[in-house]
């Protein structure tokens, strides 16, 4: 029940910021295309590789998923001005690719040993990404209205252009503490 609230909240939370920053109930309608394909697409996969789906590995796997939402924003957020949104995801498409290519391949090590529910994981996952990718490189862009251009996007917050120069600084002496944490452990580091 609690899970259900939050994950009903978190997604009114995501839709109410896309809607806030593009401007648009169609960007937030198509920005949820590659996720909702990526999802119908990994059960699909599971269920003709294995024959059903674990309830866990399908929470985890929609979970994971949720990084497919980064590409149709990719998508709108690089649309210029007169711009068909079809040229937008062709000049996008590679860095986009790579991107999903390379998210695919990390997951696909879940896959990898005699666990049945991890292979599940890394299936479900794995073939949702791959959907997601395509939808928002073909899907979005075939059934977005010709003249459709995505107002450019709200700015979140006023961020500085440059990051203050202490920040490199601290970066470092934290990564240095987490080494000196992590081999100055004397427990089971690995379990």
């Amino acid at each position: 029940s609690q899970m259900i609230t939050g994950s009903v909240a978190a997604s009114l939370a995501i839709v109410t910021l896309l809607y806030w920053v593009f401007r648009s109930f169609l960007v937030v309608l198509f920005g949820a295309l590659p996720l909702l394909n990526g999802v119908l697409a990994g059960i699909a996969a599971v269920l003709l590789v294995m024959g059903s789906i674990h309830g866990i590995a399908l929470a985890f796997g929609v979970t994971l998923l949720g990084v497919a939402i980064d590409y149709p924003l990719h998508l709108f957020s690089h649309a210029r001005p007169r711009e068909a949104l079809d040229a937008t995801a062709a000049r996008i498409w590679p860095p986009m690719a790579l991107g999903a290519l390379t998210t695919v391949a990390a997951f696909a090590i879940l896959g990898t040993g005699n666990f049945a529910g991890m292979m599940q994981l890394a299936l479900f996952t794995c073939a949702g990404l791959i959907a997601a990718a395509l939808s928002a490189r073909w899907l979005i862009p075939s059934l977005t209205p010709r003249r459709f251009v995505p107002a450019a996007p709200h700015p979140l917050l006023p961020l500085p252009l440059a990051a203050p120069r202490w920040l490199g600084g601290g970066m470092a002496v934290a990564t240095i503490a987490a080494i000196a944490i992590v081999a100055s452990y004397d427990g089971d580091l690995w379990e």
